[in-house]
C-alpha cells in the first residue's frame, strides 16, 4: 500500500482532492473506497465532492439511516454505491455482528463486481472490508475547527496529488 498524508485542509482543499479522484486515471481499477473519521471529520463532505464531479447537481444524503444508497447512472458504465455501516456495530470495534450483516446488506457480492465502485463510511467497523479496501481515506480534525489532516492509502501510487 502507497501511504500519503495531507495535512490542514481547508473545506476548499478538501474539494480539490475529491475532484482529482474522480478524474484519477486509477479510479477504473477502484472497486471499494473506505473512509474512516470520528463524527464530524469530513467523510460525508468528501462523497459529496466526489460524486459532484460527476453531477454537479446530484443530492447525496448521508445513508446512516438508509445504511447503503445505489447510485446507478452517475458514472457510465459503473454502478455506484454509498454505504454507511456506523449503526451495523460497535463503534468501539469491528464485530461478528457487523460482518453478517454487510453479507446480509449485499456489499461482498458488490465488491465482487469491477463495474462496481461502493464507498463505505466507518470501513473500519468491519475488518474484512476493511482488507479488501482499494482506496482508503482516514479524516482526522485539524487544529482550527474548518481544518482536517487526511491519511491516504491506496493500492496504486498516487501521482500528481499535493502532499507533504
Amino acid at each position: 500500500m502507497y501511504k500519503y498524508n495531507l495535512r490542514a485542509l481547508s473545506i476548499e482543499d478538501m474539494r480539490r482532492v475529491a475532484s482529482f479522484f474522480s478524474k484519477w486515471e486509477k479510479l477504473d481499477n477502484i472497486i471499494l473506497i473506505g473512509l474512516v473519521g470520528d463524527l464530524g471529520s469530513g467523510k460525508t463532505h468528501w462523497v459529496r465532492e466526489f460524486f459532484r464531479n460527476f453531477d454537479p447537481d446530484i443530492s447525496v444524503p448521508s445513508p446512516t439511516y438508509t445504511l447503503i444508497e445505489p447510485y446507478e447512472s452517475l458514472i457510465s458504465d459503473r454502478s455506484v454505491y454509498h454505504a454507511d455501516i456506523y449503526r451495523l456495530g460497535s463503534s468501539i470495534k469491528p464485530s461478528r455482528d457487523t460482518l453478517n450483516l454487510c453479507l446480509e446488506l449485499g456489499i461482498y457480492d458488490l465488491i465482487q463486481d469491477q463495474k462496481n465502485l461502493i464507498l463505505v463510511e466507518w470501513i473500519d467497523l468491519e475488518s474484512n472490508l476493511l482488507e479488501n479496501t482499494d482506496l482508503l481515506l482516514t479524516f482526522r480534525l485539524g487544529n482550527e475547527e474548518d481544518l482536517r489532516d487526511l491519511e491516504i492509502k491506496s493500492k496504486f501510487e498516487i501521482i500528481g496529488i499535493d502532499y507533504a
